[in-house]
């Protein structure tokens, strides 16, 4: 399937509102991973979030699937390279980019993954894109950019400390994984949930490998105490909500509405998370964070009217 060029109008919808699941799950993967950092080697907790992902993945598969046949030739090399290095890659880049700079300036960076998601789905996807969905772009990115910058009592870091170019490095890798898990596995029939156990199966392999070489030459250390009640329950999170759930929905997205269009999306996540901070934790705001988040809402209601109209 062509995403968004075939696609009805109700698998749209059900694509954006799958995609807000996504940004809400998402919302608290950077946060989330920085408090982890201060009690677990980065590697492991890399390594970590797939080994939660991929049971829950696995049963909600026998559950939803249940009797279901899979495709009696997989292409084995192609869920390596789409796990291990596309969707692995991410979760090692992203953990370590956090870990080498801080959680604002890693939501900043991300603030910007639409205009990469477009540059490589134009390369890499063929898809041409309308003024329409550039302006969605330039909303989604703005509006994301003050939402992270715009914290309370909080600034930018402004020193480089390398962690910021493995960000940009990774959120490549996540939209390469992206574009080619739909064109080397859904055209098999394979549903979005069984497109992520299997790349999920195969991140975990890779970053687990990863940990242990790491071990070896001295790069990783493995944990040396048991994990707070606390540290389990965030773990947990990362694996079951980000990694799992989140990712479900993110594949059915761009399954629907393609990369560059779906990453628009992303930048709700920011939002999410401070008005979720707000509503239940009493956390503070500013007006200007509500500002972007206004901005950002305005960038995806104007694709889900107008851009995908002439998308199709």
């Amino acid at each position: 399937m062509t995403a968004s060029a075939e696609s009805t109008p109700r698998e749209r919808l059900l694509a954006g509102l799958g995609l807000l699941v996504t940004s809400l799950c998402w919302g608290s993967m950077v946060p989330t991973t920085a408090n982890l950092l201060a009690a677990v080697d980065p590697f492991f907790l890399a390594a970590s979030r797939y080994l939660i992902a991929v049971p829950s993945l696995a049963i909600a598969v026998l559950v939803s699937e249940r009797g279901r046949r899979w495709p009696a030739f997989l292409p084995w090399g192609h869920i390596f390279l789409l796990g291990a290095f596309g969707m692995g890659g991410w979760a090692t880049c992203l953990t370590l980019g956090v870990y080498y700079s801080d959680p604002i300036t890693a939501t900043a960076i991300s603030a910007v993954s639409p205009v990469l998601a477009a540059l490589l789905a134009r390369i890499f996807d063929h898809r041409p894109l309308t003024i329409a969905v550039y302006l969605g772009m330039a909303l989604a990115v703005v509006g994301g950019l003050i939402v992270a910058l715009f914290k309370p009592g909080q600034v930018l870091a402004l020193g480089f400390r390398g962690g910021e170019l493995i960000i940009l490095f990774g959120l490549c890798l996540w939209t390469l994984y992206s574009i080619k898990a739909q064109h080397w596995l859904a055209p098999l029939g394979l549903s979005q949930l069984r497109v992520t156990l299997l790349t999920a199966s195969a991140a975990a392999v890779g970053l687990w490998l990863i940990f242990f070489v790491g071990i070896l030459v001295g790069y990783a250390d493995p944990p040396t105490e048991i994990p707070t009640p606390h540290t389990l329950v965030e773990l947990l999170w990362l694996g079951i909500g980000p990694t799992a759930l989140g990712v479900v929905f993110w594949n059915y997205g761009i399954s629907r509405l393609g990369v560059a269009i779906s990453a628009l999306y992303t930048n709700l996540a920011p939002a999410i998370s401070v008005a979720l901070a707000v509503l239940l934790l009493g956390a503070e705001t500013t007006a200007m964070q509500i500002v972007g988040g206004i901005i950002v809402l305005a960038g995806v209601i104007w694709m889900q009217l107008y851009g995908l109209k002439v998308t199709r």
